[in-house]
């Protein structure tokens, strides 16, 4: 890969080939050759109406050390996906899948910024200097924060990413793993996610909540008592990564991030609980 723009005959294309492998007695094939534009695109929206755009089509992002292009696509995948099935299955009105570009497109703003405010990149920036300020690389892949409907309490004293041993559970932000058991194996929290709504508490009291609340809904949500289905090598180590306390309760949407917590048991725990769900839900 050459940075400029020379037009280079065969000739001088071999002889850059042999300059970049420091030899000059092997053959060289030239199959074919091509120019690239470093250039980053968002588009304006990602959906209207029964039309979604994902990946390159929703975000034009050039390749860096992050992988920040193609994680962001697989990412919009992943959170559009739970939201289609829901919606085609009857379980979620079709305004939860207006959450796909309020969550999404923010992402593919912010992974634009932060590709041309590293230096390797500013050179070719035609704009000026960004004035973004860098943002480590394991909160861009692994600590952004959804703000929409389909999250409740995601304040905007928040910033758009940290690092995930940062965050403590945040709504919008992803589960945090803990390191737990059953009775008959070892796992992490996350090994209980994505395949439906899940609410975790210490508190087994939440255990009638959760089934009112998705028997009235209709929507499949699960209860994990912390501590009785589940216990963690720390006792402390639950409340400690999401935030609550011992009465409190935290709601893990589909694809594994949090839509909605309570510090503590609220006086009517399944009112509270059946309209946080109603709402994220869009049930």
């Amino acid at each position: 890969m050459l940075g400029d723009d020379t037009d280079r005959d065969e000739a001088r294309q071999r002889a850059v080939v042999r300059q970049a492998i420091g030899r000059s007695d092997l053959p060289i094939e030239l199959l074919a050759s091509g120019r690239w534009e470093l250039a980053a695109s968002i588009a304006d929206r990602f959906g209207a109406g029964r039309v979604f755009l994902a990946g390159d089509a929703a975000h034009q992002l050039p390749p860096n050390r992050g992988g920040f292009g193609a994680n962001t696509g697989i990412e919009d995948a992943h959170n559009l996906a739970w939201k289609l099935a829901a919606v085609l299955a009857g379980r979620s009105a079709p305004r939860l899948l207006e959450t796909y570009d309020a969550e999404r497109r923010p992402i593919a703003w912010l992974r634009h910024e932060q590709i041309f405010a590293r230096a390797d990149y500013k050179a070719y920036l035609d704009t000026g200097e960004s004035p973004a300020e860098v943002i480590d690389d394991d909160a861009i892949e692994l600590g952004q924060l959804y703000r929409s409907a389909a999250v409740h309490g995601a304040g905007p004293d928040l910033p758009p990413a940290r690092r995930p041993d940062q965050w403590a559970g945040q709504p919008g932000t992803r589960a945090p793993h803990v390191e737990a058991r059953t009775a008959d194996r070892e796992l992490s929290l996350l090994d209980l996610f994505q395949r439906g709504w899940v609410l975790l508490s210490e508190d087994p009291r939440w255990a009638a909540a959760t089934t009112c609340a998705a028997g009235e809904l209709g929507v499949d949500a699960t209860f994990v008592h912390i501590g009785g289905d589940v216990t963690t090598r720390d006792p402390r180590a639950f409340r400690s990564a999401y935030g609550i306390e011992a009465s409190g309760a935290t709601l893990i949407r589909p694809d594994g991030y949090v839509a909605w917590r309570t510090l503590d048991a609220p006086d009517d725990p399944i009112a509270t609980l059946t309209g946080a769900l109603r709402g994220v839900a869009a049930a």
